[in-house]
């Protein structure tokens, strides 16, 4: 019981400290999206969520497709295109969503931008390109797909989406969902002590009735 007393106050801890980081992050967004964009053109890893103008020019010839990416309810497609900065690096752009896998204009402007992680996914087993159309993206899937160099980060495209729809959503943090995890795991450690403690007194109860009885 002892040990699982433990393993409670322990995980309810791990949690506390998830809040707190994630909460450190919704900070840290808040922050750098309130800050002027800055001119970018290396392939240097900015910081997250910070405002990019790019410097250097787009390679439409290379755009594609991930499916099966929901907005509002219709199933569409996330188009994403290569962008060569002026020291040759590429970073790999979300230009926006649209309902099909084909025919938008191509990109004109230097995008605005914002710095983000790499699409998290998980996938049972890989599942192969259908030409332009992925599942999932990552820098060495698109190296493999292009034949280019790998991409050195990823960004989302804030302004100028050339009739794609923009990703406008913010980061879900969510250091509550973490905070709720922390109370239950405290709760649970909560009971367990009231419970040994109440099995320790049943116990010493026991033992005393038993002693009596030998002593009469």
């Amino acid at each position: 019981m002892g040990l699982l007393v433990l393993l409670t106050v322990c995980l309810g801890a791990w949690q506390a400290a998830r809040a707190l980081y994630k909460q450190s992050l919704a900070d840290q967004y808040a922050e750098r999206i309130a800050e002027p964009a800055l001119l970018w053109g290396t392939g240097t890893q900015p910081p997250l969520y910070r405002r990019l103008q790019l410097v250097g020019q787009w390679l439409p010839q290379y755009t594609l497709y991930l499916d099966h990416r929901d907005f509002d309810g219709a199933n569409g497609y996330e188009v994403i295109t290569p962008f060569r900065l002026v020291d040759g690096s590429l970073v790999l752009v979300n230009r926006g969503w649209k309902m099909q896998a084909a025919h938008e204009l191509p990109p004109t402007a230097a995008p605005m931008v914002e710095a983000m992680p790499w699409p998290r996914f998980f996938e049972l087993a890989q599942t192969p390109p259908q030409g332009r159309v992925f599942q999932n993206i990552t820098a060495s899937r698109f190296a493999d797909w292009s034949g280019l160099a790998q991409p050195q980060w990823f960004a989302r495209q804030r302004s100028g989406g050339d009739s794609l729809i923009l990703d406008a959503t913010e980061p879900d943090f969510n250091p509550m969902r973490h905070v709720g995890y922390m109370l239950t795991w405290w709760g649970m450690s909560i009971a367990g002590i009231f419970l040994w403690r109440k099995f320790r007194q049943q116990q010493e109860q026991q033992l005393r009735q038993e002693a009596r009885k030998h002593g009469a």
